[in-house]
């Protein structure tokens, strides 16, 4: 039979060559792609591992606090710095205690504050009523938003306090004086100083100078009276708002009445006021132009240098607004294949009797009090500036794969990519963060304090959520996920 298979071939050479060669060729391939498949899996694996870091491991935050994009798995872009509050201390010292927790790393959202600074002075060299006209302009990244207001005032002019209520002009000293405050809108927050220096490398990233430092155990918010607390913080050193304020100083071609501001202003106000005012012809004007990030700077380089302004004895900052999340309605997205998912945002009307210039909002207007009736119900509080921190040098996961949201240090990020008509925008543009607190997008809470005077400021239930970090969760494998799970019910359980 061997004899009959080779006669076979050999009466056949050429194709039996070919047959040879064909099966090289083929076993060859098959070793290639075979090898291939091999390294192209390793590679993967190999890449996911160096990825399968991110930031924090779960987030527990209080009841009744997911939106409705959670039903589809989806985050909301910056929902932590919405959250008021709603966990205690006690939850958060029995978090720490649970066995799987490496890290528990909480953060109290605790009101909005204006962060400003002084920058620039108007010299009022004579005698005379001057217009002001101050313009605040903000790029949201879609369009520039302006709002203009104006004043009147009288240089030189010192009225008895009974005769300088309720006029359209107000008093104003001669020589240089300061332009009014220009900042931006902020949330202030509390951290656990030890959990944050853990989870993000908090202590690492605030610079260390004679006037810079981080947060020590004796940093603790002291009872200055009258519920006023004086509290550590440490402030971001970068400023996401991008806006500017123009002020325009005009003095009023009018002339004094013998000589004499207070009979002046009685003239003026005898012959109309401020609507008399406006039809006078102003000399040529001097502006100036503040933006966000010199205000910024300004208040930076005082605090390293350690000659932040001192307020007068007995005075106090104090929040107004509290802090509120974005209502989202789900809705049928017009281009499904590109866009899968689509919610609009519901939009709040302003009650009236809350003091706020815009009277529809993306968020609902929350507020302490009545502040026109008394502080009472308002946190109050004095500054101390002890550090600035660089959020550029946090260990934190920047890549888009494994990025959380860390908002405690960088705006949410945002496209416009549909206009009004549900049509595709070319290019997209890149959404900022808005001079607002109560806006889409907001800036991070750039100004840090302790969770001791988070406490002192909101009471108990003072926490927003805790970001936690669980052992044994380092690789992409079946032990991490073993662990994960496990941790993740644990916290469930003590939480219910």
């Amino acid at each position: 039979m061997l004899k009959f298979i080779w006669n076979s071939w050999w009466r056949n050479k050429e194709r039996f060559i070919l047959l040879l060669v064909g099966v090289l060729i083929v076993s060859t391939g098959l070793s290639y792609l075979i090898g291939t498949t091999q390294a192209n899996n390793g590679t993967v694996v190999d890449e996911l591992q160096k990825r399968w870091g991110s930031s924090y491991d779960i987030v527990v935050r209080p009841p009744d606090s997911r939106s409705v994009t959670e039903d589809l798995k989806l985050l909301e872009p910056n929902y932590m710095s919405g959250l008021d509050g709603g966990i205690t201390r006690k939850q958060y010292e029995t978090i720490k205690q649970i066995t799987d927790v490496e890290v528990a790393a909480p953060i109290a959202m605790i009101g909005n504050y204006y962060a400003d600074a002084q920058l620039g002075t108007y010299d009022f060299k004579e005698p005379g009523i001057y217009k002001v006209t101050i313009q605040d302009v903000q790029d949201t990244g879609l369009q520039q938003e302006k709002e203009t207001n104006s004043y009147f005032l009288g240089a030189g002019w010192s009225p008895s306090e009974s005769d300088g209520l309720n006029r359209d002009l107000s008093p104003q000293e001669l020589g240089k004086q300061p332009l009014m405050e220009f900042g931006s809108a902020t949330m202030l927050a509390g951290i656990d100083p030890e959990a944050e220096a853990k989870l993000v490398g908090l202590d690492q990233a605030t610079k260390k100078a004679t006037h810079s430092r981080y947060f020590t155990k004796d940093d603790i918010a002291t009872d200055n009276g009258n519920d006023i607390w004086k509290i550590p913080l440490i402030l971001n050193s970068h400023e996401y708002v991008d806006a500017y304020r123009k002020y325009r100083y005009e003095k009023v071609d009018v002339s004094l009445v013998n000589d004499s501001m207070t009979e002046t202003v009685q003239d003026i106000m005898e012959k109309g006021g401020k609507s008399y005012l406006k039809t006078l012809p102003l000399q040529p004007a001097k502006v100036y132009k503040i933006t966000t990030n010199e205000t910024s700077e300004e208040l930076v380089n005082d605090i390293l240098k350690g000659t932040v302004p001192s307020k007068p004895t007995g005075s106090f900052d104090w929040m107004y607004l509290k802090p509120s999340s974005v209502e989202y309605q789900a809705l049928a997205s017009p281009f499904a294949t590109r866009w899968p998912f689509a919610y609009q945002i519901t939009p709040q009307e302003v009650p009236e009797d809350i003091q706020l210039a815009k009277r529809t909002m993306y968020r609902k207007a929350r507020t302490f009090g009545d502040t026109s009736i008394n502080f009472k119900s308002v946190p109050k509080m004095t500054l101390n500036f002890i550090g600035v921190f660089d959020p550029q040098k946090l260990n934190i996961s920047k890549d888009p794969l494994t990025e959380l949201p860390m908002e405690t240090y960088f705006p949410a990020k945002a496209q416009w990519v549909m206009d009004k008509d549900e049509r595709p925008v070319n290019p997209v543009r890149d959404v900022k963060p808005t001079n607002d607190p109560y806006d889409f997008l907001t800036k991070p809470p750039s100004m840090l304090t302790t969770l001791d005077a988070a406490f002192k400021l909101r009471g108990d239930k003072a926490i927003s959520a805790i970001r936690v970090n669980v052992k044994g969760v380092e690789a992409m494998n079946a032990t991490s996920e073993k662990n994960y799970r496990r941790s993740r019910k644990r916290l469930k359980t003590r939480q219910d």
